[in-house]
């Protein structure tokens, strides 16, 4: 179908530009400076791959009064710049390590912000960054405690910031769609996939691996329209797998293995964020054991604390809430309280892989419409083993509307993939170690 139309117009970063200086007046600063990617983006619209390049600061300043941010960019990204709907923009040539635009930056904040409170907010808390060097933080603060005769010139802006990061407009939601939807058509191809590779690699056991199979799911989301996966993770296991943040590693893909796949890929600057498990089947391989019952009925029990958590997910209602339907249901399956994940069970989604909230058990922020979230309940196995599922979901207007499914909602059981050899996953692999 026909994908989302790209950018947004000046109406949504003037829109952005002015939420903030509502917020900026009743906290009472001046301006707030960004200097990460993300935030850079959000009020620019500037979306560079230059980020990559840890050399180069670049600076955005937020005035509480006025029509414009104002913009401080070395001069190799200037005339990316000037394309967007900032309209003062200030640059030099860096790289300048002794003064890398901050004798610019202190100007902008001394002499072009009004100063009513003497306070300059920056992104402080959790979850937040500062791209500029240390150094040059120390000696903005002292240029500025001389300016307004005030001993701590910074204040924490996260909660301005991720205030108004969390709830997303109606253009945001179409991307956050447009990225889920075209993983999840990735996701439906990736089984086939996978098995026309294993036709070409023949019978030999160790030909599959997790980096192959990860590098055709990466290749089927760019080949549906995403504009990166930055975030693949393959992890598989036998009957289970122990870990979701590392891999994919060559190890090879057996019979009776179950496979994580867990993707971020990104569509015009916003990610989707959501996993699928297969189990590897093949030849003439008996599989069936308890081990692969437990992996079965653990799916089940996911997929129905999945829907626990997307029916919690109603406006006015504590995110802790969406974690305690998760738990619960989970423990009518027998799974134990101490059991189940002490950490998070999904989070906030948009520009970012993981934005805040996160989904824990003592997270009181108030869900409110727009906001975006992965839920991401999670099952230990034994033997240090476990399984999680995840999917996308927006919440809705009100608290009878339920929340808006960005991903597509995953098989109830698990797919499978036919392998062209009939090894079982008990023969053991151990990793090459390079000394």
């Amino acid at each position: 179908g026909r994908l989302t139309r790209r950018g947004f117009p000046v109406t949504e970063y003037q829109g952005r530009l002015k939420q903030a200086q509502i917020l900026m007046h009743d906290m009472k600063v001046d301006a707030i400076l960004v200097t990460c990617e993300t935030n850079f983006t959000y009020f620019s619209g500037l979306q560079s791959q230059f980020w990559h390049s840890p050399t180069r600061p670049m600076y955005l300043v937020l005035p509480s009064q006025g029509e414009s941010p104002i913009a401080v960019v070395p001069c190799i990204s200037a005339v990316p710049m000037e394309k967007t709907w900032v309209k003062d923009i200030r640059s030099w040539p860096s790289p300048r390590p002794e003064d890398d635009g901050l004798s610019l930056v202190v100007d902008a904040l001394t002499n072009d912000v009004p100063s009513r409170f003497g306070r300059i907010g920056m992104p402080m808390g959790h979850e937040s960054s500062v791209r500029m060097p240390l150094a040059d933080v120390f000696t903005l603060a002292s240029s500025l405690e001389q300016h307004h005769g005030i001993a701590k010139p910074f204040v924490d802006a996260s909660p301005i910031i991720r205030s108004l990061r969390a709830r997303k407009s109606p253009l945001e939601i179409d991307k956050l769609k447009t990225a889920s939807h075209l993983a999840s058509l990735a996701f439906a191809e990736l089984p086939g996939r996978l098995e026309r590779l294993g036709e070409q690699l023949g019978r030999d056991p160790q030909a599959m691996t997790e980096r192959m199979a990860v590098r055709e799911m990466r290749l089927e989301m760019l080949t549906q329209g995403l504009d990166d996966a930055p975030y693949v993770i393959g992890k598989s296991g036998p009957f289970g797998y122990d870990s979701v943040v590392d891999g994919p590693t060559d190890r090879p893909l057996r019979c009776g293995d179950v496979m994580v796949v867990d993707t971020g890929g990104k569509y015009d600057g916003y990610f989707c964020d959501f996993d699928r498990n297969f189990m590897m089947k093949g030849g003439n391989a008996q599989t069936g054991s308890s081990a692969e019952d437990a992996v079965l009925a653990g799916q089940d029990s996911l997929w129905r604390a999945t829907e626990a958590g997307l029916d919690a997910l109603r406006p006015g209602r504590p995110v802790s809430q969406v974690w305690k339907a998760m738990a619960t249901s989970l423990e009518r399956d027998g799974v134990d309280r101490r059991a189940i994940s002490a950490g998070r069970m999904g989070h906030g989604l948009g520009m970012q892989l993981t934005e805040w909230p996160s989904i824990t058990q003592g997270e009181e922020t108030v869900i409110q419409p727009g906001m975006v979230f992965t839920i991401e309940p999670s099952l230990p196995l034994p033997e240090g083993l476990g399984l999680v599922h995840e999917e996308n979901a927006v919440v809705g207007e009100c608290e009878d509307a339920p929340p808006l499914l960005l991903s597509h909602r995953a098989p109830r059981a698990m797919p499978t993939v036919e392998l062209q050899h009939d090894v079982l996953c008990a023969e053991a692999w151990t990793p090459a170690v390079h000394r």
